[in-house]
């Protein structure tokens, strides 16, 4: 995550770097001729969604090439030895190519000569960091691998057992202070009653803390008393949960609800028991769901430990009801202190929400509403389809493709989309990619190769892509396809779509995590043979249910984000934009 920010940084200070220095030359170019020239308006800052634009092509690259096979490097250590460093990396450009497409998204802003320079650094610059980022890795694994880590682990093990153990007398002792604060409170009540020993000297002790005396009846107040037991049951706790974590039995990851209602906070616990900034935030409705899809993760894992004879097919699992549900009724965290891997799921939740916290551009994780799959579903007779382009985080049934699979497998993804391992033969599938030209383009030719597999049964893919700017190529080629049984397309200003970063907000409702669409969309419905027999749909019923939902999602918008220059004027508190910000774009779209 810190990596990507860097490069992120880097990108935008290069574009202010040469923006800077054209202007000067223009300046120069004005005061030798003496007489006003035409200026070209160079922008100071990258093309919007530039830098996000530039990791999905690379994210692509990685798909089809096995770039691990040339990405192993060898790098000397101090002490002489050879580490062995895996430079390939899940998020950032690490195959060092001068993207073609960021050359382009730049050429918008810069000359042509710039802006390829421009690219050139950045391929440079992600190689390098890919190369860093696995090196430490790669020197963090090494270091646990030593003999002497054993050593180092008993050390910590021995510091934080001499911790409890100190801890435990203080309790002791508090709680002593507490029963004589009882004592003195009862006698000075009735002081008919016999001595009961209260004028002994207490020492109170925690740990490294200075060693607190209270001598023979000084002090004895139940109240002070009390926060003094309070303090040292609170030390108590802390020591043995850092010595839990030494030991391998809690997580290195905290999560805490404390800050915000309907949020939680998610960050890393350093050694010495503090968290580490920044913190990443899910909503309440979103840490239920990730861990719904953990628990239907699991419980598949288990029906195939008990049919290792036979063969079932994964995709099995959309003729069954797989939406993921949750119990409302049971906090998040009440689910999550239940599963059996607690320590495995904070984890994979810290890198599921950093990896997307990395990547920004939330719009590239818009997700269709929840109404337009139950009608394709339902009303269309498509039935439960799995997503092709989806994420633990906004998916609408617990199968589905994603980005990560290293991490999001757990949650229940099957893979990559662009995996060769991934090539069904029969099936329902929806289709919302990212809305980028060459990741859309490479999802059209495996769409064609996998209908025109004469092995295949029945198919189906519903295709959701923008019918605006590059994407018209791509919606013309698509719409043109042999295999297209129905196809439609939706005015911008009549839909809607589920913000990507509805994660980040508390959900207060449905409608409020909904984003106006920025553009007409195409919908294009591609069968073979036998799936056009098995889900038969007419252009009109895709119109009259579909794209009848989807219309329906956008009135449902509350009133102050109902437009697109409404939702970006909403503020970043509330996921909009700077002023500065949408004042630059309109400027832009207005000249």
């Amino acid at each position: 995550m810190a990596a990507l920010k860097r490069l992120r940084h880097r990108m935008t200070s290069l574009c202010s770097k040469h923006a800077d220095e054209i202007v000067a030359l223009n300046d120069s170019a004005t005061s030798a001729s003496r007489r006003p020239q035409r200026q070209n308006k160079f922008h100071g800052k990258p093309p919007v969604l530039a830098f996000e634009r530039w990791l999905s092509r690379a994210a692509l690259r990685r798909d089809e090439v096995n770039i691990h096979t040339d990405a192993i490097t060898s790098t000397s250590t101090a002490d002489g030895s050879m580490t062995v460093v895996d430079a390939s990396d899940p998020v950032i450009p690490s195959d060092g190519v001068v993207d073609e497409g960021l050359v382009k998204d730049l050429s918008r802003n810069f000359p042509h000569s710039v802006a390829h320079s421009i690219a050139e650094i950045m391929a440079n610059e992600g190689k390098a960091a890919a190369e860093r980022v696995a090196f430490d890795n790669a020197d963090v694994t090494n270091t646990a691998s030593k003999g002497d880590s054993d050593n180092t682990s008993l050390d910590a093990l021995k510091i934080a057992g001499d911790c409890i153990k100190e801890s435990i007398i203080s309790v002791k002792l508090a709680a002593k202070l507490v029963q004589k604060s009882i004592d003195y409170k009862m006698q000075q009540s009735h002081p008919d009653l016999p001595p009961t020993g209260a004028s002994e000297d207490i020492n109170i002790e925690s740990g490294a803390q200075n060693t607190t005396v209270v001598k023979g009846t000084q002090g004895f107040d139940l109240e002070s008393s009390l926060e003094t037991l309070r303090k040292a049951t609170e030390t108590l706790e802390a020591c043995a949960k850092n010595g839990e974590r030494v030991a391998g039995y809690a997580s290195d990851v905290n999560i805490s609800g404390s800050r915000r209602p309907g949020m939680y906070d998610v960050a890393i616990i350093n050694s010495d028991g503090t968290l580490k900034k920044p913190y990443l935030t899910v909503s309440a409705v979103h840490l239920k769901k990730m861990v719904s899809l953990w628990r239907f993760r699991q419980m598949e894992e288990d029906k195939r430990e008990k049919k290792k004879n036979g063969h079932d097919d994964l995709r099995k699992e959309q003729e069954c009801e797989c939406k993921y549900e949750h119990d409302d009724k049971q906090d998040g965290i009440v689910q999550l202190e239940q599963l059996p891997d607690k320590v495995l799921f904070l984890r994979s939740l810290y890198c599921c929400l950093a990896r997307y916290e990395g990547l920004k551009g939330a719009g590239y994780q818009c997700a269709v509403p929840g109404g337009a799959f139950d009608a394709a579903a339902d009303q269309c007779g498509l039935g439960t389809t799995i997503e092709c382009f989806a994420s633990p985080l906004n998916c609408r049934y617990r199968r589905f493709c994603s980005a990560f699979p290293d991490v999001e497998a757990r949650f229940g993804s099957l893979g990559s989309f662009f995996d060769n391992a991934f090539f069904p033969i029969k099936g329902s599938f929806e289709s919302n990619p990212p809305f980028v030209p060459a990741i859309m383009f490479a999802m059209g030719d495996k769409i064609d190769r996998i209908l025109s597999n004469p092995k295949a049964k029945a198919l189906s893919f519903l295709v959701i892509v923008p019918a605006w700017g590059a994407g018209i190529q791509f919606c013309e080629q698509m719409e043109d396809s042999k295999f297209v049984r129905a196809k439609a397309r939706v005015l911008a200003s009549d839909h809607a779509y589920y913000d990507g970063a509805q994660h980040n907000r508390p959900s207060r409702s449905g409608s409020a995590d909904l984003r106006p669409s920025s553009w007409d969309t195409a919908v294009i419905l591609l069968q073979n043979d036998g799936g056009a027999k098995k889900w038969p749909v007419s252009a009109d019923k895709l119109e009259s249910t579909f794209c009848a939902a989807f219309r329906d999602a956008a009135a449902e918008m509350p009133a102050e984000s109902a437009t697109i220059e409404k939702w970006e004027r909403r503020g970043v508190a509330r996921g909009g934009k700077s002023s500065s910000s949408w004042n630059q774009n309109k400027r832009s779209r207005t000249s």
